[in-house]
């Protein structure tokens, strides 16, 4: 049994805390998105977010294109530049990729090249062409790469899954960071690519 002075510092701890307890809100996040990108249509597959312009504010990629089990159809994948808050963003597509379509599976935006500008590449499946997009300046127009350049630049038709740009690894790490720093690419000196793709 409590004593009377236990009793009463229980008491008085159990109406503190009582009183103390926090609301917990209702909605932690609010949709804005018919009031940032609106409406999309495409089959996205992956999203990356990244500055493509330079002006700290994060833009989105879509990596957008054919169905799941089979080739279908392909799309744009779509790139969308946030304008700051409160305001819609800024469908950019035809800007980037003009009219190109894709059966993208993955879509990562670096520097590849290492000239402080961010690249943009578009990972493709179902044997079509994967690409690589040279950022030509920085500001408020990503300019388009030379797309026929850039098909040579990556050796064959690159159709893998999904991509990942990280560290190198294995057995040939050495020779392998050496090659993707001279060449701003994910491949081995030989052309096949090496770097987290499947």
């Amino acid at each position: 049994m409590l004593m009377p002075s236990r009793w009463c510092l229980a008491l008085g701890l159990s109406l503190a805390l009582a009183q103390s307890t926090p609301t917990v809100p209702t909605r932690l996040w609010i949709d804005a998105t018919a009031t940032t990108i609106g409406a999309t249509k495409e089959w996205t597959n992956k999203v990356e977010v990244a500055d493509l312009n330079g002006d700290g504010l994060p833009d989105l990629l879509f990596a957008n294109g054919g169905n799941y089990s089979d080739p279908g159809r392909p799309e744009p994948s779509r790139v969308f530049f946030n304008m700051g808050p409160g305001k819609p963003f800024v469908d950019k597509t035809t800007d980037v990729f003009g009219q190109t379509l894709f059966l993208s599976r993955s879509i990562k935006a670096r520097d590849f090249n290492g000239d402080g500008i961010t690249d943009i590449l578009v990972s493709t499946t179902y044997q079509t062409q994967s690409h690589l997009y040279v950022g030509v300046g920085k500001g408020a127009d990503v300019g388009r790469a030379d797309t026929e350049g850039r098909r040579s630049g990556l050796g064959y038709d690159f159709s893998p899954g999904k991509v990942g740009i990280g560290k190198p690894t294995g057995r040939h790490h050495r020779k392998d960071a050496q090659a993707r720093i001279v060449k701003g690419l994910c491949h081995r000196p030989n052309g096949h690519p090496r770097c987290a793709v499947g």
